[in-house]
Parts: C-alpha cells; structure tokens; sequence
C-alpha cells in the first residue's frame, strides 16, 4: 500500500492552487501530487510572489466558485517575515466559508480580505504539523522528512487536505478568524495587465458616491480623484475611482475599490505598488 493510498480524496470538487512555489520545478511537483491525491479534480495552479495578491486571489477564488463547492489550497508566507516565530514556517489552518474550504497558512495576510468581507465570526481549525503527521503516515522517515521539509505546499498541505476532507481526525486546535494577522489600513492589492490598481478598500470606506469627489493620501501627497460606478463611465484619459471586478457576490459593498486611468496605466502614474498605502485624506 502506498503511503497516500489511504487519503486519496475523490469527490471531484476543483482544487485552486495558490502559491509562491511558481518556478517549474516546484508547480510540476505539486501538480502531480495533487493528480494523485485528487485523482476525480479539476487543478487550478496560480502562482503569486505577495501574500497581498494572495489575499485577493482567496477572495476572487471564492466569488468565482459562485456558491459551488470547491477547494483553495493557499501558501504564500515567506519565512523571512512572520514565519519565523515558529519552528518551521507559518501553521496552516482550515476555514470554510459557505461550500468552499480553505487550507491555508495563518500568519500574514493571506486571509484579511476574507475576514474584511465576511466578518470575523469564523472558526479556523489550526494544523500542528509534528501532531498530524503521526497520523498521516506510519512511516517514522516519512514523518520526520515532513516536519523538517521546506516545501510544505508540497509535502504536508495536500495530504493533510485530502485526509481532512476523508474525515480524518488531524486534531486541530480551534482559533477565531479575528485572532488571526489582518491588513492595517487600506493598501494596493494587485495592479492588473492594463495598469488598474485594486485596492483593499471597498466603497464604505472611502465613502464612495459616484460623481462625488474623494481625496486620498497617496505617497504623502494628497489627491482629488472622482469616482464613477464604471470603467466606462470614465472620460478619456482621466484617472479615477471606481468599484471594480473583484470581490465576493454582486453586492457593490463587497466589491474592491481600483485606481483606473480610461486609456493610461494608473499605475505608471501614481507610481504605486502592490503593499503601498493608499488611506481616506483627514
């Protein structure tokens, strides 16, 4: 018997991948692993280099998903940040939000958009590596190698996954999705192909009326931008506010705000980047 036959789920329901492992190598591994463990699965791989765009990718995973089940396998925590404060990497927890159920790392921000739009009031059912591994694996090299490894996305995240959705018991201890690491303030989450910066911001919190005027500190400077409920409601060349494609549901509210220049790259002029500040002028 193979040391994965036990686990293999196979429901069929997709698997989203959303990771920092994005060099060939490493996609080419976890996708095979993940042939094997979700043999029925449609494998969605997105590889992103910013715990930010992360935090977005969950949220659009979800509203995508529209209500269907679905699984989100998500590790973007560099080690050289908050992951240092345990013994090997940022632990992974579980969260289910409507059909979908999240794996995810715990530290950082990968989960603020959810708790931002969603509330706080979810339970996340925390994974110890050195605990469910025993329970994983019969194998004492096996279990040893997982605990020490560097590619946990790998190693552990999709076996553990597999055998929770088996109904394995993994022993998690239970913490609040409020306890958890969020996003001060508002930042740039993404900046897409056409130069449009999605913003952590939703419409309530920068007060957001279309025709209304709002200013906004950007870069220490503030700026006067006019907001429009469409990118095609903005004049040629004009850089503005709007509500923009992502977020959960059809409800403006849970919508994200962008900086969008009609024909122009809004980032080449503000010069902003993913992680930048962007907060309501006083």
């Amino acid at each position: 018997m193979g040391i994965f036959t036990p686990h293999i789920y196979r429901s069929g329901l997709p698997v989203t991948v959303i990771t920092d492992c994005l060099d060939e190598n490493a996609k080419g591994r976890l996708l095979t692993r993940l042939a094997v463990l979700f043999p029925n699965s449609h494998h969605v791989f997105v590889g992103l280099n910013d715990e930010y765009k992360a935090a977005l990718q969950v949220v659009d995973t979800i509203d995508a998903l529209g209500g269907e089940p679905g699984i989100i396998l998500a590790n973007v925590a560099r080690r050289n940040g908050h992951g240092k404060k345990w013994p090997n990497g940022t632990p992974f927890g579980v969260l289910k939000v409507g059909q979908t159920i999240i794996f995810a790392t715990i530290g950082g921000a990968i989960l603020a958009m959810v708790s931002k739009l969603l509330g706080h009031d979810h339970v996340v059912e925390v994974l110890d590596i050195p605990t469910a591994m025993p329970i994983l694996s019969s194998d004492p090299d096996h279990i040893q190698h997982v605990v020490n490894t560097q590619y946990r996305s790998y190693e552990f995240l999709p076996l553990a996954a597999a055998a929770y959705l088996n109904g394995v018991d993994l022993r998690c201890s239970n913490t609040n999705l409020a306890e958890l690491q969020r996003i001060e303030g508002n930042v740039v989450l993404e900046q897409d192909c056409f130069g449009n910066l999605k913003l952590s911001a939703n419409p309530a919190d920068f007060n957001f009326v279309p025709g209304s005027k709002v200013q906004l500190d950007i870069n220490g400077k503030t700026q006067e931008f006019t907001c429009y409920e469409r990118l095609k409601d903005i004049p040629n060349g004009v850089l503005a506010l709007t509500i923009g494609s992502s977020g959960i549901g059809y409800s403006g509210e849970l919508r994200f705000l962008e900086l969008m220049v009609q024909g122009g790259n809004a980032a080449d002029i503000l010069k902003l980047k993913v992680g930048d500040p962007i907060e309501l002028a006083a």
